[in-house]
């Protein structure tokens, strides 16, 4: 089985033959579809269908893919991740040096909480806004990993679990991009087996397109703070992506201050 064959079988079993406009019928081994009815609602030959969700036929043409996002009612951000996983043509070099360009950017965004995101959530930087506003070390961890620690739980509360999730959503929409990302399969492995929230929410196989545009913290020394979040494609760096966050509402936090009291 590969991560196409997984990704379109979980997407499958979720669906109810009513929803596909099919009849339920009065028993039925298999949760969801089956692979036959799969096949003839996207106009396939169930063999065929079954070649590709069992990892025999990795290479499907785009007209196959798109039928089968059409019949699964994928949203687009499952259609995105299922057209990377699909695809034949080799992935794009992740970059993950931190250009001076970059830095500079950062550097000037001043009281700005800001860090950049490489491949596989790796945080390549932050500047010391962000630092102090997440509470990091000056030698910043891999996001998701980070995110499962008890830091990240006491700094967003009651949102914790849902940001997470969302966060897990997200990178597997990122790793669809780059299937063949060696750090990116080594730290789904190392969170397995780690994590029971991270196993859990990670077979679930959920797609997420973008983070929440606020997100709300509870900094111990600043409070309650709601800040804006917008993620930037770094052009001259493929894989890179710098996140700037800015309060939603009112002045800007004094994190330089609250910095010194943590």
């Amino acid at each position: 089985m590969t991560a196409l064959g997984d990704f379109l079988r979980s997407r499958r079993e979720r669906m109810s033959p009513v929803e596909a406009g099919l009849h339920a019928g009065r028993r039925r081994r298999v949760p969801g579809l089956r692979r036959e009815e799969v096949a003839g609602l996207a106009g396939l030959s169930t063999d065929y269908y079954a070649r590709i969700e069992q990892g025999r036929h990795t290479e499907p043409s785009p007209g196959v893919i798109d039928s089968l996002a059409r019949v699964l009612r994928l949203d687009e951000a499952e259609r995105v991740y299922l057209r990377g996983l699909a695809g034949s043509a080799p992935p794009p070099t992740p970059g993950r040096t931190v250009r001076a360009e970059t830095r500079r950017v950062m550097a000037a965004l001043g009281a700005t909480p800001a860090f950049l995101l490489g491949p596989a959530f790796d945080i390549l930087a932050l500047n010391r806004a962000g630092r102090l506003l997440y509470g990091m070390p000056e030698d910043p961890p891999n996001a998701l990993r980070w995110m499962l620690t008890d830091r990240a739980k006491a700094l967003f509360g009651d949102e914790w679990a849902l940001l997470v999730s969302e966060h897990i959503g997200i990178f597997r929409r990122r790793e669809g991009d780059q299937p063949r990302d060696p750090a990116s399969a080594r730290l789904v492995a190392e969170l397995c087996a780690t994590s029971d929230f991270f196993r859990s929410a990670w077979a679930d196989r959920s797609v997420v397109a973008g983070s929440r545009p606020v997100k709300r913290f509870r900094h111990p020394v600043a409070g309650a703070l709601d800040m804006a979040v917008e993620t930037l494609e770094i052009a001259s760096a493929p894989g890179q992506r710098l996140v700037v966050m800015t309060p939603a509402g009112g002045p800007m936090p004094l994190l330089e201050s609250a910095g010194r009291r943590m």
